[in-house]
């Protein structure tokens, strides 16, 4: 139908031409959409993928850095064992460097798939590094497939760990008082080795002692026992039982 505006003619669209218009708006609106959609799926898809690519970079490279503290560590220990004398078995892996010491006159023997872990990365228990201290009097024994985190020994006389034993993060093994029980001794300033006690501590074979646990000096702890964390020995653990607390 024509009609008149202002003396101009003009054909009134049809509904079907509106109609096909609105259809032919909506499906450009709808291309331009789905190609804005597909662009963000594309750059999520990337960046997922590039996420799991970093991580599996990270993972392998994590994983050759500790291969390689491992083997400098083992071999490190290795050295600083020999240095000091101690006789180690096959199989020694480290984790860390312990601090080692030795006095001239004292033994120290290890036997074979010996495991030591020092500082926090590979332990989150005990303290910051473990040590190993023998006097030149003493003497210390270590059995096949011993494993220790962060652990303390100090051997004066004689500290001996039989085999197929786990040394918890923290964990001290002490065969002395470290000082004089007299007090007029230790404050005269004149303290020797000879006025202070030691005596041997035996830990039989396939025993657990748990993190930050203390074995005094004097104690022997029967094969197969287990020593909770925490604890303080003092007195000796019978074969297979479980003993926890201070004094334990």
């Amino acid at each position: 139908m024509n009609g008149m505006n202002g003396g101009i003619l003009f054909d009134r669209p049809s509904f079907a031409s509106v109609l096909a218009s609105v259809i032919g708006a909506t499906a450009a609106h709808c291309a331009i959409a789905r190609r804005r959609l597909r662009r963000v799926s594309e750059r999520a898809r990337i960046r997922r993928v590039s996420a799991t690519m970093f991580r599996k970079v990270f993972k392998v490279a994590k994983a050759v850095c500790r291969s390689c503290r491992f083997a400098c560590s083992t071999w490190h220990v290795r050295l600083h064992f020999r240095l000091n004398g101690i006789q180690f078995g096959k199989g020694l892996c480290a984790i860390g460097v312990p601090a080692v010491n030795v006095s001239l006159g004292g033994r120290a023997e290890i036997g074979e798939r010996f495991t030591v872990r020092t500082g926090l990365h590979d332990t989150e228990v005990g303290a910051v590094g473990g040590r190993i201290r023998v006097g030149p009097k003493g003497v210390l024994r270590i059995g096949d497939r011993v494993g220790m985190s962060n652990a303390t020994i100090v051997c004066e006389e004689s500290v001996e760990i039989g085999d197929d034993v786990l040394v918890g993060g923290g964990v001290q093994v002490f065969d002395t008082n470290f000082h004089s029980t007299d007090a007029d001794v230790r404050a005269s300033g004149r303290e020797t080795r000879a006025d202070v006690r030691t005596a041997p501590v035996r830990i039989g074979s396939r025993v657990f002692i748990g993190a930050n646990a203390i074995v005094c000096k004097g104690v022997t702890i029967g094969d197969e026992a287990v020593i909770a964390a925490g604890s303080v020995v003092i007195c000796d653990v019978p074969v297979g039982e479980t003993w926890g607390g201070n004094p334990a």
